[in-house]
Order: C-alpha cells, then sequence, then structure tokens
C-alpha cells in the first residue's frame, strides 16, 4: 500500500472544515427538502418508484451483503489481524469498557429500538409474513422476527465501517471521514473530487437516517408527555421538542465525547437498566427470564436460515420484505457513516477483535435488556383494554399491580393503530388503499385493527372469564 500524501496534513485531529463537503451537503440537503416540499406529490411518486425498483431489482444483493459483512467481520476477528490496535501498539483504550458500550448502543439504536421492540413484535403477531396470526407460533416467530432485524446482522455493518474508518485513520493518519475507507481502491485520489463526493454521499444519507429516527422519537415523546403530563399533542410541541433535542445535541457535541456524549449515554444506560429492574419487579420475573432463553435460543437456531430467506417460493410477501427486513437493512446502512465514524472515535486503543466481538455480542441480550422481555403478554393485553373502551382510558389490571406508566406503549400503539372509521369494512378499504400505494407499513398497521377487533369481538361474546383465558394464551 502506497503512502498517504500529506499524511501529516490529514492527522485525524485537525479540525479544519473542508468546503467543498460542507457547502455541498447543505445544497444537497436544501434542494432535496425544497424539491419534497414544493412539489411533494411529484416527490412522493418518484422516491415510491425509486424505492420499489431497488428492491425489486437489488433486494437479493441487500440479503447477501448484510450476510457478507458479517461474515467477514468476524473472520477478520478470528484471524491474526484481530490482535491489531486501533492505534499505536502501544495505546490502550481511551474510554471503559461501560462507557464505550453506552455510547456505542445510545449512537447505533437509541429511540428507535424503544419504539420498535413494542410496535414490531405486535405487527408480526397480528400480521405474520407466513402462518396464521395471533398463535403461539406467531408470538415466537414475532420474536424472532424483531431479534433478526436489530441483531447481528445490523451490527456487522456498524462494526465492520468502524473497524476499517478506525484502521485508516489511527494507523496511517488519515481523516475520520468516510472518503478513508476508500483509501486501499483509490490511494491519495480520496483527497480530491472523488473524495468530496463520497463524504457528501454520506453526510446526506447520514441526515435523512437521523430524521427517520428524530420524527419517531419527537411522536413517541409528544404522546408519552401528554398522556403521563397532559401536554398537548400538536405540531408546535413537536416542533419545540425537536428544538430542545438539537440544543441538547449541541451542548453534548460542545463539551466533547469525553465529557457531554459520554455522560449523556452513560445516564442514558442507567435509565435504561432502571426500567429493566422496574419491568422485572413488577411482572413475572420467572416467565421474563424464561422468554428471554426461549427467544435468544430460537434467534440463534433461525438465523442463518433467516438471512437467507428471501422468500421466492412465497407469493405475497414481496410488500412484507420491503416493508420490513430490506426497510431495516436500508435503514442500518443509512445509519452506517454516522455510527462508524463515531464508533471508530471512541475505539481508539482497542484491538480489531474487541471492536468486532463485544458489540455483537451484546446486541442481542442489550436488545431484550430494552425491551424488558414484556411485550406480549402485557402489552397486548392493554392493547385489547384500551382499544376496546375505545377512549384511551386506562382499565385496571386484572390482578392490581398494573402501573399507570406500563401501559404508556398499549396507549402509543392504539393512537397509531386506530383505524380512521370504527367500521371494520372500512379498516379493510383502508388496509388495500394502503397497499396500492405501496405504503405496506401503514397496510399492516390497519390489518391490526382488523385482528383485535375480531378478538374484542370475541372477548365481548365470551364475557370477563373467557377475556382472562384468552390472555392467558398470549404469554411469551
Amino acid at each position: 500500500m502506497q503512502k498517504p500524501a500529506s499524511s501529516e496534513s490529514a492527522a485525524p485531529t485537525s479540525s479544519r472544515i473542508n468546503p467543498t463537503v460542507f457547502y455541498g451537503s447543505i445544497i444537497g440537503i436544501v434542494a432535496f427538502l425544497a424539491f419534497a416540499m414544493l412539489f411533494t406529490e411529484l416527490a412522493d411518486q418518484w422516491i415510491g418508484n425509486a424505492l420499489s425498483w431497488t428492491i425489486d431489482t437489488f433486494g437479493w444483493f441487500y440479503m447477501l451483503a448484510i450476510v457478507a459483512y458479517l461474515v467477514f467481520g468476524v473472520l477478520i476477528a478470528c484471524s491474526r489481524f484481530g490482535r491489531i490496535r486501533l492505534g499505536p501498539d502501544d495505546s490502550r483504550p481511551e474510554f471503559s469498557l461501560m462507557s464505550w458500550a453506552a455510547m456505542l448502543f445510545a449512537a447505533g439504536i437509541g429511540i428507535d429500538i424503544l419504539f420498535y421492540c413494542i410496535a414490531e413484535p405486535l405487527s408480526h403477531y397480528v400480521a405474520p409474513v407466513t402462518g396464521d396470526p395471533e398463535t403461539q407460533a406467531a408470538i415466537r416467530n414475532a420474536m424472532v422476527e424483531t431479534f433478526f432485524h436489530w441483531g447481528l446482522s445490523g451490527w456487522g455493518i456498524y462494526v465492520l465501517a468502524g473497524m476499517s474508518l478506525a484502521y485508516f485513520s489511527y494507523r496511517h493518519r488519515l481523516p475520520l471521514a468516510i472518503r478513508s475507507a476508500f483509501y486501499p481502491l483509490l490511494g491519495n485520489r480520496i483527497n480530491g473530487p472523488i473524495g468530496n463526493a463520497v463524504d457528501i454521499f454520506a453526510i446526506i444519507s447520514t441526515v435523512f437516517g437521523i430524521a427517520t429516527s428524530l420524527g419517531i422519537g419527537v411522536i413517541q415523546l409528544n404522546y408519552g408527555l401528554k398522556f403521563m403530563l397532559g401536554v398537548p399533542e400538536n405540531l408546535a410541541v413537536q416542533a419545540a421538542l425537536i428544538i430542545g433535542v438539537m440544543i441538547l445535541a449541541t451542548i453534548s457535541v460542545i463539551t466533547g465525547v469525553e465529557k457531554g456524549i459520554r455522560l449523556l449515554s452513560e445516564f442514558n444506560m442507567l435509565l435504561a437498566t432502571a426500567l429493566l429492574i422496574f419491568v422485572l419487579a413488577v411482572s413475572d420475573t420467572s416467565q421474563l427470564l424464561n422468554a428471554l432463553v426461549l427467544n435468544i435460543g430460537d434467534y440463534l437456531t433461525q438465523f442463518t436460515a433467516k438471512s437467507f430467506d428471501t422468500y421466492a417460493y412465497t407469493p405475497g410477501t414481496d410488500e412484507w420484505m420491503s416493508g420490513w427486513t430490506l426497510f431495516f437493512w436500508g435503514w442500518w446502512i443509512a445509519w452506517t457513516p454516522f455510527v462508524g465514524l463515531f464508533l471508530a472515535r471512541i475505539s481508539r486503543g482497542r484491538t480489531i477483535r474487541h471492536h468486532l466481538y463485544l458489540p455483537g455480542a451484546a446486541a442481542v441480550l442489550h436488545h431484550h435488556h430494552r425491551r424488558g422481555g414484556d411485550s406480549g403478554d402485557r402489552v397486548l393485553r392493554d392493547l385489547r383494554r384500551l382499544r376496546r373502551a375505545g377512549t384511551g382510558q386506562l382499565h385496571v389490571h386484572p390482578q392490581g399491580r398494573q402501573p399507570r406508566c406500563t401501559n404508556l406503549a398499549a396507549h402509543l400503539l392504539v393512537r397509531h393503530h386506530r383505524p380512521a372509521d370504527a367500521g371494520s369494512a372500512d379498516g379493510r378499504g383502508a388496509e388495500r388503499a394502503a397497499e396500492r400505494r405501496g405504503d405496506h407499513r401503514r397496510a399492516l398497521l390497519h390489518r391490526a385493527d382488523l385482528h383485535d377487533d375480531r378478538h374484542v369481538q370475541g372477548a365481548d361474546d365470551r364475557g370477563p372469564q373467557g377475556e382472562r383465558a384468552s390472555g392467558q394464551q398470549l404469554r411469551l
């Protein structure tokens, strides 16, 4: 490998702004936003057609690429190259293991997993890709799908990008930028127009990925504040929340990784740990631990098959694949420039093996940590009770020990899953309309409404005793 040109000026400690990348990224983002805002319907059509074409043409490639990233990372970690330090040979980790893990997960999945850890298993439960809905098999498959979308495969993309960026930045003193990962292919041309184009594309994709997560988080936070404190739910409040998040993010960046980001991430991890302890304390602890073992076992035993399953011989699954698995792989990839750079920044001094193994090993446990192992039984019962009430008011738990705040997830799902009209026929019409528009995720939510309406009717016919018996069958 040839020596990098101007290695001193390209040191990772440089804070000089590249005007071409900076202004080029701003122009690209503003141009896209202007087009989407001024020509909304046309933009929606073009983006939808582009997305459909990409998924139909390269969906198989997405599946293979995700597997290839993970396998390559494991092979590198197991080889002699795994002992290489991301930095000088005598360097040591800058952050403790707990601080490093906290920052890693806060940057990698953060707010997204807090929403999808409830919404995704429920969606798969009422509308599985194959098999009958609302059965014991659907419950187990729902957890496998959720673990699959948030487990080892996605983290394989992150750690591979972080490894390459950290290696070329700390070992070859190249800039800590996406272009540096292309040095073996482009050589010193990464310092020219090609490198600028790579960085501009990475920044734009990162902004759109963050926008998706921020939108999900703000909607969730706004509804939570409304439920707990009576804060109005409107665009003004959501705009204020976005500004607040931006202020906190700016403060954390200004204070640096060592103080602001590290402290916020550790506080986030403490909150997640407190949530885990709370859920274990107020729920059936033995049941949750049994579910943990079962869910991880199901995920590991089905991992290889899921990684290659394109449902090629299962008609009618294209929309499901585009709305879930391929959507998540694209989302992980969109976040990779940001998380990869951040992971490289906090991993100086660690070995490649350490850098690759720990995130993957912790991904599955952390996912169950976030969801508290309680998605199925408690939230499904609360969801049915709230939907039957039709007012969003909380019904008392049968055992009399249901804390008010644990029903927030059910309330949030009621809001997002409520049909536009009360009749099931209208719900089916909304489902078909959503599928015609290619909005498979919304179609799944309407389908969830129809399934829940049937359960509510059945519970009404059976009476209170029948409802409790039905609820027992939903245990994970």
